[in-house]
């Protein structure tokens, strides 16, 4: 199809062809070689989620490419690997000096918090670029536990200049699912 946009959802829902996965492989791999980096990145998302054990390495080389839009569709592909694999691509990724692939990136430690994501998480939570302090937020916000309330009322305290005030109300949200004595501390400061 001549529009990238058609191409990109093409391969995106080939994604979900999990049982016909060997009937989905040499279109998606045809996809790669597409000359839109969205359809490129649509097909690197895909790829992973229907051959996670065979990702790893490409995802690897692929975090190398000049554009963003591929690095950024490596770190969401990270979803679909082991924490062994998708942590150290992770951190590798919020390091990047495209905002939306660090974004990116911090926002995908959230599927591996119990194995070492929420420590970068809190790390991040620090960070000078509020994009990543975001990214950071949104990454703990599913799985809150007491220990990310520390992390969580230093950035609200010390978030400043753009997105400031989004980052603020994520916390308040995400500090609002735990209920105890440190998260109405946060919820007060909100006032």
């Amino acid at each position: 199809h001549s529009s990238p946009n058609v191409r990109a959802s093409v391969a995106t829902a080939l994604g979900a062809f999990g049982e016909q996965r060997r009937l989905a492989r040499p279109i998606l791999e045809a996809c790669l070689t597409d000359v839109s980096p969205s359809v490129k990145g649509a097909a690197i998302r895909s790829l992973a989620r229907l051959y996670p054990s065979e990702a790893a390495a490409d995802l690897e080389m692929r975090s190398l490419d000049n554009s963003p839009v591929i690095r950024r569709a490596v770190a969401e592909s990270c979803t679909s690997l082991t924490a062994p694999a998708a942590l150290p691509l992770l951190d590798k990724l919020t390091r990047d000096a495209d905002k939306a692939v660090a974004f990116a990136a911090a926002q995908g430690l959230r599927d591996f918090l119990n194995q070492g994501g929420r420590l970068r998480a809190h790390q991040l939570l620090a960070a000078s670029d509020n994009g990543l302090r975001l990214g950071a937020v949104l990454a703990l916000q599913d799985e809150p536990v007491p220990a990310d309330l520390a992390p969580l009322a230093e950035c609200f305290r010390s978030s400043q200049g753009d997105i400031a005030a989004e980052i603020r109300y994520e916390i308040l949200e995400t500090a609002a699912e735990l209920r105890d004595d440190r998260a109405f501390e946060i919820l007060k400061e909100g006032l």
